[in-house]
This record gives structure tokens, sequence and C-alpha cells, in this order.
């Protein structure tokens, strides 16, 4: 008997008298020459420099139990050689040296079933996207927004997204699992209701606008219950969190139109976002012109230089062409 014989054996390229030799052996009580076989099967497949790998090394033994199963005599006479199984088995567990081998393999392959495994949606494009999730909820992302949920677990207990942007939500009811969205620092938790949530990563603050429905709000220290109507402004620059009342109707037709939709947004951030959406870049004469300026309405996106022109003319500054995509505003 030597290891060639049993790789043949569990290659399935033995003849029947080596197949005779491999059985006579386990039949006996020293088991050493395959404990070598295993360790240099082992070494082979992870290769000497390596370093051990515990996922590899459960999954190594448990396709070797699988193979020494499969490699049992025929089912006639499988009563008279299942000790030959349970004698291999015990070798593998007396070489890897723990009772509990097989328990960890589960266990293991539990944890890698409980791994997320993420979806990304995004809107690269300069108009609006919708997209419909497989629980009925719909969502309506603004140029530039990412969206990602675990597509394996979403709706096993709850449904939770994760968005960097400004999106749209109108979330299908569902009383037994909560939507939650993570977004900018906060997490919304919902039932069924819809609303807007702008978190812009070159922005300082996080805005959720409530249309329909109730919503609660969770930063790292508080916690804010909204009704339709409100707008919780979050600064991640200080933690500070406001709540203000706007007047939404006809708000969740302007977000689902593909409009422009501003609420109380500082100018500066209106044109970051300008830019963005419309690939074009915007300077300025004198950044003081845009200091302590907000916007709130909602403009067609159908011209960029006409709607940043409207959105100018509000607060008296103008709009200078300096190129195919490139603007200055005047005072």
């Amino acid at each position: 008997m030597n290891k060639e014989i049993l790789r043949r054996y569990f290659n399935g390229q033995s003849s029947d008298w080596e197949k005779k030799q491999v059985q006579e052996y386990f039949e006996g009580e020293d088991m050493q020459m395959f404990d070598e076989y295993i360790s240099d099967q082992e070494e082979k497949k992870r290769g000497d420099t390596s370093k051990p790998d515990p996922v590899y090394e459960e999954t190594f033994y448990a396709e070797l139990m699988e193979r020494i199963a499969e490699k049992e005599i025929a089912p006639q006479d499988q009563k008279r050689h299942r000790p030959l199984f349970f004698k291999i088995a015990a070798s593998i567990l007396l070489f890897t040296g723990i009772a509990s081998a097989l328990y960890i393999i589960n266990e293991r392959r539990r944890e890698i079933a409980r791994q997320p495994e993420m979806e990304t949606l995004s809107n690269n494009g300069t108009s609006l996207r919708r997209v419909q999730l497989f629980d009925g909820t719909a969502i309506w992302m603004n140029p530039g927004s990412l969206l990602k949920y675990d597509k394996k677990h979403f709706g096993d207990t709850t449904r939770e997204v994760f968005l960097s942007g400004e999106a749209y939500f109108d979330i299908a009811p569902n009383v037994l699992k909560p939507f939650k969205v993570h977004a900018g620092g906060l997490t919304t938790r919902v039932l069924g209701t819809s609303f807007n949530v702008e978190a812009y990563q070159k922005e300082d603050k996080v805005r959720i606008l409530l249309i329909s429905g109730r919503i609660r709000v969770s930063s790292a220290n508080r916690q804010n219950a909204l009704s339709p109507g409100q707008m919780l402004e979050y600064n991640s620059s200080n933690n500070n969190i406001s709540i203000s009342s706007v007047d939404i109707s006809g708000l969740r037709e302007q977000f689902t139109s593909g409009k422009l939709v501003f609420e109380n947004v500082p100018l500066r951030d209106v044109f970051n976002r300008l830019e963005d959406i419309f690939r074009i870049n915007i300077t300025l004469t004198d950044s003081s012109f845009l200091e302590g300026k907000t916007i709130s309405g909602s403009w067609f996106r159908n011209n960029p230089e006409e709607t940043v022109r409207r959105i100018l003319f509000i607060h008296g500054l103008k709009l200078k062409k300096k190129g195919e995509k490139s603007y200055v505003i005047t005072d």
C-alpha cells in the first residue's frame, strides 16, 4: 500500500486489484498512510507559500468526505461495509485535531449564506430614472445618484437600501417588513409612504421631505418622527437637526415628472448639482455672490443655460457664456 494507490482510488482510476488493496488497508488499524495522503492533498491544493484559509480547509474536508462516500461498496453490500466509511471519517476528524469539524463546516456555510450580495443601481444620465424593486416600491433617482441593496436578503425581515444622491420613494406597504433608507448618516424607517431624500456627497446637509404617511428618521443620537409637509434638515458637519414646514401641494408630480425641485437649498449647492446634471462648468467672478442665498421652486431641465438664468434672476445675478459648456456668474 502506498499513497499513489490511494490517490488513484479516490480519483476513480484504480484497478480491481488496487481497490481490493485499499479496502483491506482500511479494515486494518494503521491509518498513518491515509493521514499522510490527506496532508499531501491539502498541501498540494493550498500551495506551500499560501496562508492557511479556514474556509478552504473546511470545504476541503467536506469534499473529501463526499468523495469517500461515493467510493463505498454497492447498495447490497452497504450494510456490511459501512464501518469503512466511519473509520475513514474518524481518521479525518483526528487529523484536523477537532472533534467538531463537521459542525464548524456547517456553521461556516451558514455564515457564508448570511453574507450580503449587494445590487447597485445608478443614474449616470441627465434625466430622471425610475426603478422598481421586486416588493413593488418605486424609486425616482436623480442624475448622479447611486442606490445599493442586498438582493439576497432584501425582504427577509426588513427592506433596506443605501442612497447617495437624491431620490423620491413611493414605498409599497408592508407592516411586517419595514423599509429603511440609509443616507448621509441618517436612517429613515417607514412602513408604506412617499418621501424625498437628498444626500449628495458634496454637500454638508441631508434633507428628507415627507409627502404622505409617517416616517421616523434616526441619527447617531436622536430620533424624529415626521408628518406630511415636514422637512428634516441634518447638518453632518455639526450634527444639528432642524424641522420645517413645506407646502407639498403638487410636489409628488414634480418629483416624479423629471423637474428640478429645490426646497431651501443653498445656491452654491444648487449650481454644484446643475454642473453634474447638465455636464457644464459654472464659475464665479466673486464667490460672495452666493453667500447666504437659498432657492425654493421647480424648473424644467430642458435647456441648461435657460434654467440657470431663471434661477439667477431670482437673486438679481447674471450669466455669461464662456464656451460651449462653460458659464460665469456675475452681478
